[in-house]
């Protein structure tokens, strides 16, 4: 494994190093030229908070990104849910007219009801068939 490969955490940031490459840059100019231990300290913390603080602005970004999501899932599913209502008052309609229609029909109504039924399943079938098949 190549040692100059830096892992990657969750957010894609690099990991720091350990305090030798931070070391390693800041001694470049020799012994009199070296930064003492609590500068070197404070720059790191410098560093460690500049990081912080852009790992704490994605994770903002990606809570805004998620709530704008649950707002548009929840717009959707109250639109969902309205339509469904539509639906199963319009059905729960036409169910009450069809029983009134069987109390009251004769039985050559109901086999050309029956006959309706059947032919719109039929051509149901067909538009469904020559579809798939092209």
């Amino acid at each position: 494994m190549d040692r100059n490969v830096k892992n990657r955490n969750i957010l894609g940031f690099e990991e720091e190093e350990n305090f030798k490459n931070s070391l390693n840059n800041y001694d470049r100019g020799g012994n009199d030229q070296k930064i003492n231990s609590e500068q070197l300290f404070l720059q790191q913390n410098d560093q460690t908070i500049e990081a912080m603080n852009q790992k704490a602005n994605i994770l903002k970004r990606v809570v805004l990104d998620i709530e704008s999501q649950v707002q548009e899932s929840n717009s959707l599913l109250d639109n969902l849910n309205a339509d469904m209502s539509s639906a199963q008052a319009l059905l729960s309609g036409t169910m009450k007219k069809l029983t009134d229609l069987s109390k009251t029909a004769t039985s050559s109504h109901m086999m050309y009801l029956i006959f309706f039924v059947v032919f719109i399943f039929f051509l149901i079938y067909l538009i469904i068939s020559f579809t798939s098949a092209k």
